[in-house]
C-alpha cells in the first residue's frame, strides 16, 4: 500500500481556518431555488464531510500516493516541506482555504455571495475526488486516473475523470440539486470561464506558489524534490502566474497582498 499521512477525521479538524465559511448553504433537491429560509439546504461542511469520509472516495484517498511523490525520494521529507498540500485530501481542503482567502480580497461589487460562494467553496473542497483509485470505480466506471501532474492529462484522462466525477456525485451527493451539480462540474472540469472558475484557478495558482516559497526554507541537497520545487516547479508556477495575470488583471492586487503576507511571516525565503 502506498505511504499515507495520518490526517484526522472529520476532515474539519485538519485546519481551524474556515470558521463560518464552512456553514455556507447548498441547495438540496426539493428546496425552492433562491430561498435560503424555506426548503431544504445543507452546509458545505456537511457535504464535504460526506466526501472525505466516504469509503470509495475520501477514506480511500487517505492511503493513496502523496502528491509530488514522483519528484521526491523520501515521503517524510515531502511531508515536512509541503505539508497538507501533499496529501490527496489535504490539497483539496487547502484549495478551499485559498478560495476563501482570494474571495475575501475581492470588492463587494464582484465578490460571489450566498449560493454561488458556497458552490465555489464546495468545488474546491472536492475537486480531486475523481482521482480516487478505489477498485469499485475501476469496476463500475471502467478505470481510474489517480493524480497526474499539471499539464500532463490527456483528453482520454479528462474524459475518464468526468465519468468518475459523475459517479461521485451520484454516490455522495444524490440529494443535491441538479443545478448545483452542474455548476460544480463546470468549475472542476473547466467548462465555463466565469468569475467563480477564475477564483478557483487563482486559489490553485497561489497554492502552487506557496508550496514553492515554503521549499525555499530547505537545502536542495536534502532531497531532489526540494530542488525540483525551487527550480522547475517554480518556473512553471511563475509562467502560470504571468498567464493568469494577462487574463485576470484583478489578480495583481491579490498576488501583491499574498506576497506581502508571506514576506511578513517568512522574510528570509522570499529574499533568497
Amino acid at each position: 500500500m502506498a505511504e499515507a499521512y495520518d490526517i484526522p477525521f472529520p476532515f474539519t479538524e485538519l485546519s481551524d481556518r474556515f470558521c463560518d465559511d464552512m456553514d455556507a448553504p447548498i441547495q438540496l433537491i426539493d428546496g425552492p431555488e433562491g430561498d435560503l429560509y424555506n426548503g431544504r439546504w445543507v452546509s458545505v461542511r456537511t457535504l464535504a464531510d460526506r466526501a472525505y469520509q466516504h469509503p470509495i472516495f475520501g477514506l480511500h484517498m487517505q492511503h493513496q500516493k502523496p502528491r509530488y511523490m514522483v519528484s521526491f525520494d523520501n515521503a517524510e521529507v515531502l511531508h515536512d516541506v509541503i505539508g497538507p498540500n501533499a496529501h490527496p485530501l489535504g490539497h483539496q481542503y487547502e484549495t478551499g482555504y485559498y478560495f476563501a482567502w482570494v474571495t475575501s480580497q475581492l470588492g463587494d461589487d464582484i465578490r460571489p455571495k450566498d449560493q454561488e460562494y458556497a458552490i465555489g467553496l464546495l468545488a474546491c473542497l472536492v475537486h480531486d475526488m475523481g482521482e480516487s483509485e478505489h477498485k469499485t470505480i475501476e469496476r463500475i466506471v471502467g478505470g481510474t486516473i489517480g493524480d497526474i501532474q499539471t499539464g500532463q492529462k490527456t483528453s482520454n484522462d479528462k474524459e475518464l475523470e468526468r465519468k468518475i466525477n459523475k459517479y461521485f456525485y451520484q454516490e455522495v451527493f444524490p440529494d443535491v440539486h441538479p443545478s448545483v451539480i452542474r455548476r460544480l462540474e463546470e468549475i472542476v472540469s473547466h467548462d465555463k470561464e466565469d468569475l467563480l472558475h477564475s477564483i478557483y484557478e487563482a486559489a490553485h495558482v497561489l497554492q502552487g506558489l506557496d508550496t514553492c516559497i515554503n521549499a525555499l526554507w530547505y537545502d536542495p541537497a536534502l532531497d531532489r524534490g526540494v530542488n525540483y520545487l525551487q527550480s522547475d516547479s517554480r518556473e512553471i508556477t511563475d509562467q502560470r502566474i504571468d498567464s493568469f495575470l494577462k487574463n485576470h488583471p484583478w489578480f495583481e492586487s491579490i498576488l501583491e497582498a499574498f506576497l506581502q503576507e508571506k514576506l511578513y511571516s517568512n522574510p528570509d525565503p522570499l529574499a533568497a
